[in-house]
């Protein structure tokens, strides 16, 4: 265990339990993102908002016809298309959001037209959208595509990368965007795959819009930086701290509620909230930072919503998730990050 990993779970230890909280927390839902797909000659648009602590405060689809949704929680909520023909899934979770969709073949979702993701990226004031479009190639079977269109942006920086593909377990094509305001750093992915599989649903497009992490080389050693978040109503929180040569981190703000320890820092708010800093110094410049707060707001997060009707999943149906629609193998762990 790391010498940051042994303050951290010292000062989880030590602070107390971060699970529950007293009722009567008020929460403020965060600003929605839209994702629209390409689906059977038309297109489907997936509406999230989350709860200041990243979970599942409401999901909306634009077109509810022959639409259900699983009983939702607060980290998923799964939607089944008439027949079982096509699934849409949102998962939230510690900062990350992907909004996938399922359909039988690789032509239902390129006789669609365009899709485009967009929403506030990283605080209010901002926000991008990015359009892309899905298309296939000659080759028998067709190989997917996808290919991004002009990215607008507000309040922040949107650096497309070039789509990627490949045959791992399947065809598959893949765009980026990295989006950066100040020091920190986000990423929009945008997949679109075919597995080698005979049942099911095995063509999948999935938008994912992953945590926010900062970008090391923009912090100096010796220079204070400020951290900005919310508690889990919403409310704001900040804490101003500095990397010093050895590695250690100093927090001059707040000056109450925290742990200091020989290759970290714990700043612990109350209300079920802690700020989680420790760098890795090489030389004269900083190689890893990490910032990440941690928030337990699950026993007065709203139950999550929908605008469609609920059913249980059939029996056997693995809830929408048989094919792992999921965080690329697990959910993240933490909701900063570190570069």
């Amino acid at each position: 265990m790391s010498r940051l990993s042994r303050l951290l779970v010292a000062a989880t230890v030590g602070a107390g339990s971060i699970i529950g909280l007293a009722d009567g927390v008020a929460h403020a839902a965060t600003a929605p993102s839209t994702t629209t797909f390409p689906v059977f000659g038309s297109t489907q648009t997936v509406t999230l908002t989350t709860n200041p602590d990243g979970t599942v405060n409401q999901v909306a689809l634009d077109n509810t016809t022959d639409w259900t949704a699983h009983p939702p929680t607060l980290h998923k909520v799964v939607f089944s298309h008439t027949g079982d023909t096509a699934k849409v899934v949102v998962l939230a979770r510690n900062g990350t959001q992907v909004t996938s969709l399922r359909v039988a073949t690789l032509a239902d979702l390129t006789a669609g037209g365009s899709g485009k993701w967009s929403g506030q990226v990283f605080d209010g004031g901002d926000s991008a959208t990015v359009p892309y479009k899905i298309g296939a190639t000659a080759a028998t079977p067709p190989v997917p595509t996808i290919t991004l269109g002009s990215i607008s942006t507000t309040g922040l920086t949107a650096t497309p990368e070039p789509p990627t593909s490949g045959d791992h377990d399947g065809q598959h094509a893949q765009a980026r965007v990295r989006f950066t305001k100040g020091d920190r750093v986000r990423e929009l992915t945008i997949t679109v795959s075919v597995e080698d599989e005979t049942k099911g649903l095995p063509a999948r497009l999935s938008v994912a819009l992953g945590r926010i992490t900062l970008d090391a080389s923009m912090v100096k050693i010796g220079v204070p930086q400020t951290w900005n978040g919310t508690d889990c109503s919403g409310g704001p929180l900040s804490a101003t701290y500095t990397v010093q040569s050895d590695g250690t981190v100093a927090v001059s703000s707040p000056t109450t509620g925290v742990i200091t320890g020989e290759r970290g820092a714990v700043v612990d708010f109350g209300a079920h909230v802690k700020l989680f800093l420790g760098a890795h110094v090489d030389g004269s410049t900083i190689s890893h930072l990490w910032v990440i707060p941690m928030m337990s707001c699950r026993a007065t997060d709203p139950a999550p919503t929908v605008n469609v009707t609920v059913v249980p999943p059939a029996a056997g149906s693995g809830h929408g998730d048989r094919h792992g629609d999921g965080f690329g193998g697990g959910m993240p762990d933490g909701h900063g990050g570190h570069s």
